[in-house]
């Protein structure tokens, strides 16, 4: 009996041995297959923002190159972005085509010439007939305003007499009617002679003012003429100019070029050939921002130009301007002090803000968004059979604000003791058991 009783014993031990190992397996298993997932707590904090948008320098000024159209370009001596000092030869125009403008230019003065002198015997002639016209005009007038004031007199005094024999006599006097139908006539007639005398008179007005408009407008005609000879004249002496110089083109100031809009073989335009950068001026940084970076963005705060990949950083700018390109984008403009830099080259404008601080804030990566809406996930624990277990809940939340690396979420969002989910090694969804990722079995 005590060696079966020994044998017993020792067999339930054996057995309790096998269940603590088979249930300490089926735990790992258990646990092994269960999301592993790292936590943190809202906390309070600004949100800073750091904008880049990338830009380009430009000139505070430019100048525009022009030379006569329709002369051929023999060679173009710089390109757009270079640096030019005064005197530098920016192209050259083809002599043969300068002499031949020039000569088509003198013919044209000529022309000019004789039909200003024509134009000038032909105002003199006028200004004769004009003044005859005028003055004929003009004693029309008197005669017109003599007549007509005659007549609205007569006319008057027939108002008067018969008003004044209306008035005498009485009401119960059997020609009353009839005085009152000569009051009547002799008041009407008044009026028509006030009308036509203003007409006569208007009309008479009219026919001087015409014989001053004529020789107005001859003269007018004139000094068009003589414009136009002014310009073929301006023309001509640029032509000759440039061929004194063998067509060569001159920068007049020290700067950059900042487009050319000519080539080798082609004819100029009336445009501007080449625009020229006042580099003694100074230049200025312009980038264009979005709507939602203007959001971040105060004028008067100073920003950072970084050139050269970033190597080559300029800090407190002044923010020169900004404008309003359309209804998502708008132009910044900055003041660039860097030497170093030239038209054209290129960089990225950055600045940084603080907002807040904001009550409740959780590392971005714990913000999911669906729908248009956003959640994070929390955990609670949960007493169970097998002890306290990890469970994860759905929130949804409000976003005020975030960067790159937190999200602001509307302040009471989440409790100061809760466990947000950050980061987790499997996908997660309400209802799922986890366990943090530092624990082991």
């Amino acid at each position: 009996m005590k060696n079966y009783r020994g044998k017993a014993v020792k067999g339930f031990v054996v057995f309790l041995l096998i269940m603590l190992f088979c249930t300490f397996v089926s735990r790992s298993i258990y646990a092994y297959q269960m999301p592993r997932v790292e936590t943190d707590k809202a906390q309070r904090k600004s949100i800073s923002h750091v904008v880049s948008a990338e830009g380009c320098v430009a000139a505070v000024s430019e100048s525009a190159v022009v030379v006569p159209a329709g002369i051929r370009i023999a060679e173009v001596c710089v390109r757009v972005g270079e640096k030019i000092e005064k005197g530098t030869v920016l192209f050259r125009l083809d002599t043969e085509y300068l002499i031949a403008d020039a000569e088509a230019l003198e013919d044209e003065i000529v022309l000019s010439e004789q039909k200003l002198t024509e134009k000038k015997s032909d105002l003199k002639i006028a200004e004769q007939a004009r003044q005859t016209e005028r003055a004929r005009a003009k004693e029309d007038l008197e005669n017109v305003t003599r007549t007509q004031d005659l007549n609205v007199g007569q006319a008057s005094r027939r108002y008067e007499l018969a008003k004044n024999e209306m008035t005498a006599c009485s009401p119960e006097d059997e020609g009353r009617y009839a005085l009152e139908k000569a009051f009547i006539e002799a008041e009407m007639s008044l009026q028509s002679a006030d009308n036509e005398r203003s007409l006569a008179i208007l009309e008479a007005q009219r026919r001087v003012e015409d014989a001053d408009r004529a020789v107005t407008n001859e003269k007018s005609s004139i000094m068009e003429a003589e414009q136009e000879l002014e310009e073929l004249q301006e023309a001509l002496a640029i032509d000759q100019g440039l061929i004194a110089q063998n067509g060569e083109v001159f920068s007049g100031i020290d700067g950059s070029v900042s487009s050319v809009q000519i080539s080798v073989g082609e004819k100029t335009t009336d445009g501007a050939a080449m625009k020229l950068a006042d580099g003694s001026r100074g230049w200025v940084f312009e980038a264009r921002l979005t709507k939602e970076q203007m959001a971040y963005f105060n004028p008067d705060d100073n920003v950072t130009l970084k050139f050269q990949n970033g190597k080559n950083a300029v800090e407190n700018c002044l923010v020169l301007a900004t404008n309003q390109i359309d209804d998502d984008n708008y132009l910044v403009t900055v003041e660039v002090q860097e030497e170093s830099v030239s038209m054209g080259d290129t960089g990225v404008l950055q600045f940084s803000t603080q907002e807040g601080p904001y009550e409740c804030c959780v590392l971005l990566s714990a913000v999911y968004t669906s729908n248009d809406s956003s959640y994070v996930f929390v955990i609670r624990e949960i007493d169970t059979i097998l002890g306290t277990e990890l469970k994860i809940v759905k929130r949804n939340v409000s976003i005020i604000d975030k960067n790159d690396t937190y999200a602001a979420l509307e302040e009471g969002s989440l409790g100061e003791e809760e466990q947000v989910v950050v980061d987790s090694d499997k996908e997660i969804a309400p209802g799922d058991t986890v366990r943090p990722m530092e624990y082991d079995y």
